[in-house]
């Protein structure tokens, strides 16, 4: 597991507005599944002091996005893409997170369709999933790593597939 970091006890201020007692429970209740808890977790690491910046960033982002992927009601998805779009200065991240902020209009958290709107997105909204019936599988060449790249970042198994397989070459999916 990626985090599940044990911190002084002394960062879990009950000063903190989103306090958690049993970090640990909740940690292992976010990784199972449960969007709330990897909510409650991102929130917690934002307002808990005495973590290094860096760290806190890395910790909130991590729960953010369990959170958007265990989510069915969009509104984890939203929070990512409000987390990321703030902070996305790489071309991938700030793709990633409109991918995030479509997910949750087509879920139907009407604060990622106003953020659409908002920002004027409708017509890349519209275009944006693909469909991976239009990307084959197939060997992959150096110059068409950008292009699957970005596919991929879009939502696209296949064509996270075929970066993988090209990167490994011998896995078979």
């Amino acid at each position: 597991m990626l985090f599940l970091v044990l911190l002084s006890s002394s960062l879990y201020s009950q000063n903190n507005p989103f306090y958690i007692q049993n970090v640990q429970e909740k940690e292992r209740e976010a990784v199972n599944g449960s969007a709330s808890a990897a909510d409650d977790l991102s929130f917690f690491y934002a307002f808990s002091e005495n973590i290094p910046h860096e760290q806190k960033k890395e910790m909130v982002t991590y729960w953010a996005l369990i959170g958007a992927e265990n989510d069915t009601t969009g509104h984890c998805q939203y929070n990512y893409y409000e987390l990321e779009v703030s902070d996305a200065y790489q071309t991938e991240e700030k793709e990633r997170a409109l991918y995030w902020l479509f997910t949750s209009a087509n879920l139907g958290y009407n604060s990622a369709k106003e953020a659409i709107s908002l920002e004027n997105l409708e017509n890349e909204y519209n275009t944006f999933f693909v469909l991976d019936s239009d990307y084959p599988i197939k060997d992959l060449q150096e110059s068409d790593l950008p292009y699957y790249k970005n596919e991929a970042l879009r939502g696209s198994g296949v064509a996270a597939k075929v970066i993988a397989y090209g990167f490994v070459g011998s896995i078979i999916f």
